[in-house]
């Protein structure tokens, strides 16, 4: 996970310097570039319509790849604007990770459009460009939510507001943390697979 330290690094107590952040907190790296992460390539959005903006714009400018995560998820326009990136962009590969049982019927039907829409373009060249998949284990892999693409990321936080929201995120444009988030998201895929209509119609619906 760390592949520039040793062990001897990983486990080397920090000092006060470094924990006050008037040194490079992240070994390895310089200062300059540990400030650049903790500025302006991060931003703390703390409002419903913040998080909902920000989520369509790594969706937006995905190209290549979109990795969601999660079984939450239940905002129409979101939702909608991965159906259209997909759409629009044939080539643009997406993987769509479930952490449990999907939340919402919403979730559900948006779910039913992905399969459909990968079906459609499968009979153009036959390429696979959906990569869906359900961890159901939650003793072994907690629930955990994000979306990324080759540019952004967005990392779904605690509310501050209330413990039933879902309004508060970490928007991350490092070109480093993102990519391993995309990473993250690929390995994320199992066996379980979504990618047929009998397989989602399976799902069972928490909510």
């Amino acid at each position: 996970m760390f592949p520039e330290w040793s062990a001897k690094q990983l486990f080397e107590p920090l000092s006060v310097e470094e924990l006050s952040g008037t040194t490079p907190a992240l070994r390895g790296t310089s200062q300059a570039e540990n400030m650049a992460l903790t500025t302006t390539e991060t931003r703390l959005v703390m409002s419903g319509a913040e998080l909902s903006a920000a989520l369509i714009d790594v969706v937006q400018n995905a190209r290549t790849c979109l990795v969601a995560v999660g079984s939450r998820s239940s905002e129409p326009t979101y939702l909608q604007a991965i159906e259209h990136a997909i759409e629009s962009r044939p080539n643009l590969v997406h993987y769509r990770i479930l952490i449990g049982q999907p939340h919402s019927q919403v979730l559900k039907d948006h779910l039913l459009r992905l399969v459909e829409l990968h079906a459609a373009q499968l009979t153009h060249d036959g390429k696979k460009t959906l990569y869906m998949s359900i961890r159901d284990d939650l003793t072994r892999h907690y629930e955990w939510f994000f979306v990324a693409s080759e540019q952004a990321a967005v990392a779904i936080l605690p509310s501050g507001t209330s413990p039933m929201n879902f309004d508060t995120g970490l928007v991350v444009r490092g070109p480093h943390y993102v990519q391993g988030l995309i990473q993250h998201g690929k390995a994320l895929y199992s066996q379980h697979s979504l990618e047929s209509v009998d397989a989602v119609n399976k799902l069972d619906i928490l909510g």
